[in-house]
């Protein structure tokens, strides 16, 4: 390793494997050979070197928005104490298998899970995951797949694999590996027969031309000859794939051995992945590029992102910036809670525009208490199991205490009764009211838990500056922008192009 690494460089990511959940370093011989190969032609530094190796740029480059689990999967392990089954959506279940891997990619988004080495006898673990499992899938008919995940599920061994399959075989698997390019020697003749066997969906990680040499090749042909299907599932990473000759090199080479690409992946802002990570812009450019340039059977593959509610397309971003991206889906079910009681025709206005929506209102009587309200809305939401809850309160002076009594009520009761659910708690401000809104914000800032300001009537005013002032003092950044009266109208705020528009 001293060949291929700078000892400083390597005594500082192992203070951070310590200290910091990152794993350690990890590579197969086959693997290290390819490494010790690329750098060689090309030097330190190329796409098959990041993958497994620490770069400082990698230690040192962190954005405020990386986080450890950035899609909550502990949101959706239903099983209590459980942390290894994941459902996301009613068709399908995922299970880590194990948290072991042949290597370690340095852009892993489950670093923090699978720095939780296993100490327990591995048969003795699989063997009591399948059960509870099993448990769990009796009374979950719509379940038609088990995907197996990690770590590799490919390292728990022929013995423990059969096991495993046996007890699934009710269901569609699917698993999930990467060895296919870190040693293919793994996948041998005594486990591609269990494959084909039971009948399982194979899934590869690769990420680049570089790793499907000739070895490779002739292994995942022999796998095709078992008549097992393969797939391709792989990230988007800066400074390893993220151009599109590279992109189109590698599909088309995945079509000649009948690999089918699924989907490639938005990199997930988890700790220390910064290094990895591209711009909205140009992940779109790229994407546009590869369809360009490639027929549909190249071009069919998905480019996707991760979300708290599951994976989201390409083709359902509606409007994007380097800050913020919304987006769209097909099913995506809203609830609106009308807590706006004591407004005349607030209702009434609120439900016109959620039809215009497609969103459903759940409401009451004119002047009852909000807080009643919302804990309507939230078992609506749950019985319904939507998606997203928009609660809409009352317009109200913070210098009015028994109206601030009653937005912390309705706080009260969303925290007790959701919990584990994601929350965004925005201010509306009318832009028209100019630096008066700056003491405002600043005054609900302490009332309430505010993580974002949506600034209205910006079609209609010249005081817009207000931004500057309300971010800088109250260190709340302004998400969204209204400028005009219709349902199109509320825009993602782009500090960009707001400083351009006043100057």
């Amino acid at each position: 390793m001293n060949n291929l690494i700078d000892k400083n460089l390597l005594e500082k990511y192992n203070d951070l494997v310590k200290n910091d959940n990152l794993l350690p370093i990890k590579l197969t011989d086959f693997y290290k050979k390819k490494v010790i190969e690329e750098v060689e032609k090309i030097g330190i530094g190329g796409p098959l070197y990041k993958s497994v190796i620490p770069t400082m740029e990698k230690l040192t480059l962190k954005t405020s928005v990386e986080t450890r689990d950035y899609v909550e999967e502990e949101k959706h392990m239903p099983v209590e104490n459980v942390d290894y089954i994941i459902q996301k959506y009613d068709d399908r279940v995922l299970v880590i298998i194990t948290d072991v891997c042949f290597a370690h990619c340095q852009y892993c988004f489950r670093t923090y899970n699978l720095s939780k080495f296993q100490t327990s006898n591995l048969k003795e673990t699989i063997q009591n995951k399948i059960n509870v499992l099993r448990s769990y899938l009796q009374d979950k008919p719509n379940v038609k797949e088990v995907i197996l995940s990690g770590g590799d599920p490919l390292s728990v061994g022929y013995e423990n694999l059969s096991y495993v399959l046996e007890n699934l075989k009710e269901w569609n698997v699917r698993i999930h590996t990467r060895s296919i390019v870190y040693d293919p020697s793994i996948i041998d003749n005594k486990i591609i027969e269990l494959l084909s066997k039971y009948n399982v969906r194979l899934v590869f990680h690769i990420n680049h031309p570089y790793e499907i040499c000739e070895t490779v090749e002739e292994k995942i042909k022999k796998i095709h000859q078992n008549n097992i299907k393969m797939y391709a599932q792989f990230p988007l990473l800066r400074g390893i794939n993220d151009n599109s000759e590279v992109l189109i090199k590698l599909l088309t080479k995945m079509d000649e051995l009948y690999i089918r690409p699924l989907s490639i992946f938005i990199p997930d802002p988890i700790s220390y992945s910064a290094i990895f990570r591209i711009s909205c812009k140009r992940i779109i450019e790229i994407m546009n590029d590869v369809n360009w340039k490639t027929p549909s059977w190249i071009n069919s593959v998905r480019f996707v992102m991760d979300t708290t509610i599951g994976k989201v397309r390409r083709e359902n971003i509606i409007e994007w910036n380097d800050n913020c991206i919304i987006f769209s889906r097909d099913g995506k079910k809203v609830i609106v809670a009308a807590a706006d009681t004591f407004r005349a025709a607030a209702v009434e206005q609120l439900e016109i525009w959620a039809q215009r929506a497609g969103a459903e209102v759940v409401k009451r009587e004119e002047g009852v208490d909000p807080a009643s309200v919302v804990f309507e809305a939230i078992r609506r939401t749950k019985e319904s199991n939507a998606d997203v809850l928009i609660i809409d309160t009352a317009g109200r002076l913070h210098n009015k205490k028994y109206l601030m009594d009653e937005l912390n009520k309705i706080q009260k009761v969303v925290n007790k009764e959701m919990a584990e659910a994601s929350k965004e708690v925005l201010l509306v401000i009318d832009a028209t009211t100019g630096q008066n809104a700056i003491s405002q914000v600043k005054a609900f800032k302490e009332q309430a838990d505010i993580t974002g300001i949506v600034l209205t009537k910006l079609d209609g005013t010249a005081k817009g500056g207000a931004v500057v002032g309300i971010v800088q003092e109250n260190d709340i950044p302004v998400k969204f922008i209204g400028v005009g009266e219709q349902i199109d109208d509320m825009e993602i705020f782009n500090s960009k192009d707001f400083v351009k528009a006043i100057i």
